[in-house]
């Protein structure tokens, strides 16, 4: 949608701010226990790294997925709970439970309590898709860009600052043994000092929450209002119809599905002008072509660089005989922070120029080209301190990451562009709720899927390519596939 001609409205910085804080808290607490959950499993379970690399895998997949399945499964919940008693009381609750459930994280001392509490964070914190929507109610079309602009980049800074914690905070006895006494606290619970970070985040959050977050649905919304009742009615119309009890075609979201389905691949109407599609198609139709192929790059975007995130700390901690690099959680953390900076440059600076440039759709396939390079690399590092070239791979490590950090933020950053210029202004919500629903069920799934390859690669006794090479040649093959799924786009959104 073209922006308002003058100058645009200001951004309302005070509520922007708590929802960038909320944005924030939810990436750091997705992603803070990344660096230390394989040494927290080995702990749980008193395992020696020499004979534990598919045990470790095994229980620290499933315990970073959790978080995000937990969220798959509460996000319609909590969409709807924000139609009904406003937006500002479910972020409250939501900010609560990074305030509470990030606190008892941290008091692990079995895998049981948790995953138990990852879990519960989850599911009662329901805020990603409910703070896209409270953002869109405080801007207009003139601050709109700017504002989801800084929303993008707070989330790609969490998924940074969250690593960054967890490397540097976890197992404080070990690392800053001035500071940290042995039999304290931290000593007993090696993990707690960065989910107390991210639980003071929360904590501050909330308090400002309270203090100047206004609610932006009217009371007289607060209910189901008539486009609700539509779309129940047109799946009861469909339901009926297939009982044959109505003679009269369905209409309703069902049939939507089967008719956008079977256009989904037909590269002929890819040359169809928008305004033949927009001023054919009804104004709440959401399952249109560009709609499901842009939600459904959303996931797929998730799915492979959840695994890359999930399975890059694992490779790096285990040992040269397994193909990893044998480092430990604050040299990993510190390789996050080296992605965290070029994050804020690139986003700041570079990415607006090459997007008004290339326009969201080749950004983002540029984005997702430039992936596959990063993951043909990254098992071959090791090779570096093989042929003794050591002094050589901390630049390479950084120059990877960083390459690697980039693209990553031009596929997120130009696949929000496509979902939002696909989808009709009436139902955009609603599309952008279908996209998060997808990339938390990738999230949930991801993490399990990538441990535990990687962890077979490294105990299954064969040679290359089902060596720890494997993941990566897989995550090569998934990202050839989203950009050849990217090519039926229309080139025009």
């Amino acid at each position: 949608m073209p922006l308002k001609k003058g100058s645009p409205s200001p951004l309302p910085r005070d509520k922007l701010l708590v929802i960038c804080l909320c944005y924030l808290c939810d990436s750091v607490s997705q992603t803070q226990l990344l660096p230390f959950v394989v040494f927290m499993v080995r702990d749980m379970f008193h395992l020696r790294e020499d004979n534990s690399a598919r045990l470790v895998g095994y229980y620290s997949g499933w315990l970073a997925s959790s978080f995000s399945f937990a969220q798959f499964l509460s996000s319609f919940f909590w969409g709807a709970m924000s139609d009904r008693i406003g937006r500002k009381p479910v972020i409250l609750i939501g900010l609560g439970a990074t305030t509470l459930f990030s606190f008892l994280f941290g008091l692990s001392a079995s895998f049981e309590w948790a995953l138990g509490m990852r879990l519960l964070c989850g599911l009662i914190n329901g805020n990603l898709g409910v703070v896209k929507t409270y953002t869109g109610e405080i801007t207009d079309s003139s601050n709109q860009a700017r504002g989801f602009a800084k929303i993008s980049l707070t989330a790609g800074l969490g998924r940074v600052i969250g690593p960054v914690l967890g490397g540097f905070l976890s197992q404080p006895v070990d690392k800053y043994p001035t500071w940290f006494s042995r039999n304290g606290l931290f000593d007993r619970y090696p993990y707690l000092l960065p989910c107390l970070v991210t639980s003071s985040m929360g904590l501050v959050g909330l308090v400002l929450g309270y203090l100047f977050l206004t609610e932006t649905k009217p009371p007289s919304r607060r209910f189901k209002g008539k486009e609700e009742e539509e779309s129940e009615k047109d799946l009861f119309h469909f339901a009926s119809y297939s009982k044959g009890t109505t003679n009269s075609p369905p209409q309703g979201l069902l049939y939507e599905l089967k008719s956008a389905v079977r256009s989904l691949f037909n590269r002929k109407s890819i040359h169809e002008s928008n305004h033949s599609k927009r001023s054919h198609s009804p104004p709440n139709r959401i399952l249109r072509r560009d709609i499901l192929l842009s939600t459904g790059l959303y996931g797929s975007c998730a799915f492979v660089f959840s695994m890359f995130d999930e399975s890059f700390p694992l490779l790096l901690a285990n040992g040269l005989s397994t193909g990893g690099l044998n480092f430990k959680s604050n040299q990993i953390g510190f390789l996050q922070s080296c992605g965290g900076v070029s994050l804020v440059i690139y986003q700041l600076f570079f990415y607006p120029r090459i997007a008004e440039h290339l326009g969201a759709l080749r950004t983002f396939q540029m984005g997702v080209i430039g992936s596959i390079p990063i993951l043909v690399v990254i098992p071959f590092i090791q090779l570096l301190i093989v042929h003794g070239q050591s002094a050589s791979l901390w630049p390479t490590m950084i120059l990877v990451f960083i390459c690697r950090t980039v693209f990553a933020q031009t596929c997120f950053t130009s696949v929000f562009l496509l979902i939002n210029n696909s989808a009709p202004r009436a139902v955009l919500g609603t599309v952008n709720g279908l996209g998060q629903s997808l990339t938390s069920l990738s999230r949930a799934i991801a993490p399990a899927l990538a441990t535990n390859t990687l962890a077979w690669s490294f105990t299954n006794g064969l040679g290359y390519p089902f060596d720890f090479h494997f993941l990566y040649h897989i995550l090569c093959v998934l990202t050839a596939g989203i950009w050849l799924l990217s090519r039926y786009l229309d080139p025009s959104i």
